[in-house]
């Protein structure tokens, strides 16, 4: 044996120690923890505005990221590994703690845990773990979904955006095919329920179902 030892394995510890010593500070001052668990493939805003309404009715949050096979046991795999998703959740200041969530349901996470409320968007009916909550004394809050949009939306757009053209970073996605082009090639693309404006500079798109240029 080489003896030498891997200082990440000792901060890693460390930090697991420290996690203990708030949580059980936490629960002699009665203070409120919060359980959330998120996807969090590709970010966004409605990620961001489920964990504010979550904070602010506890004072300790930790969230349940995701795995990728946990991810992929109900829908697609994500784009985003989880790796680099939990990174993006560690960086929130509303966000007090970070584990790993092996499945859909967070159950063995409550029982490991324990927290006094398990918060959750109102776009579910009944919520994973939703029972253990109530049967062990806790308590389920269900957050105001996020409706504008999702990871699915913007995934959707993207494979629409690619349809219509490619973007050159101004906003508009810029026609491949010159017959689509508004103001010639070049032009901002539209997409198939809109219809070109050529007497403007460049062109642009009218679009009557609101979606707006490409």
């Amino acid at each position: 044996m080489s003896g030498i030892v891997d200082l990440n394995d000792y901060r890693a510890i460390i930090e697991e120690n420290n996690q203990r010593v708030r949580e059980r500070k936490l629960m002699e001052e009665r203070k409120i923890t919060g359980y959330t668990f998120h996807a969090g493939d590709l970010f966004h805003v409605g990620h961001l505005m489920q964990l504010r309404a979550s904070a602010v009715k506890c004072d300790y949050l930790i969230v349940g990221v995701l795995t990728d096979q946990a991810i992929a046991s109900y829908k697609r795999m994500p784009i985003i590994p989880y790796q680099w998703r939990a990174v993006i959740y560690r960086d929130l200041k509303m966000v007090d703690r970070v584990v790993v969530q092996d499945s859909r349901d967070p159950t063995a996470n409550l029982k490991w845990l324990r927290p006094d409320v398990l918060f959750h968007g109102d776009d579910w009916g009944e919520v994973p773990g939703e029972q253990w909550m109530i049967d062990n004394g806790g308590k389920v809050i269900k957050t105001p979904y996020f409706h504008p949009l999702s990871t699915s939306d913007i995934i959707q757009r993207c494979y629409e955006a690619r349809a219509r053209g490619v973007s050159d970073g101004s906003g508009f996605a810029q026609c491949t095919n010159a017959d689509r082009g508004c103001g010639g090639p070049g032009g901002p693309c539209c997409s198939d329920e809109c219809s070109c404006q050529p007497e403007t500079e460049k062109g642009q798109c009218s679009c009557s179902d609101n979606r707006g240029h490409g």
